[in-house]
């Protein structure tokens, strides 16, 4: 599977100053009703490389979690207005 990346300069900007690494990876929270199906976005490399692709976006390495799937195989990262905070957008969910 090849996993398409697309990030603005401030997002650019914002994983170099980093450390220029970006693990993307799965998040489940059950609530007591309905279960939310969310990622975290952290600034190291993850500890089990082998599941993860890894992505090359000129000096950036980006970890994805394998069992992570995004629609038509994009993922689409910026900063969000208001918290300043790193969101993550395509992934498929249920």
């Amino acid at each position: 599977m090849v996993i398409q990346v697309s990030m603005d300069k401030n997002v650019k900007d914002r994983i170099t100053a980093k450390g220029n690494v970006l693990t993307i990876s799965r998040l489940v929270l059950n609530g007591c009703c309905v279960p939310t199906d969310e990622v975290r976005t952290t600034w190291s490399v993850p500890s089990n490389k082998d599941d993860y692709h890894l992505i090359k976006y000129h000096d950036i390495a980006i970890y994805i979690e394998k069992s992570l799937d995004f629609k038509n195989d994009h993922i689409l990262l910026r900063i969000t207005r208001f918290f300043k905070t790193l969101q993550v957008l395509g992934l498929k969910r249920f």
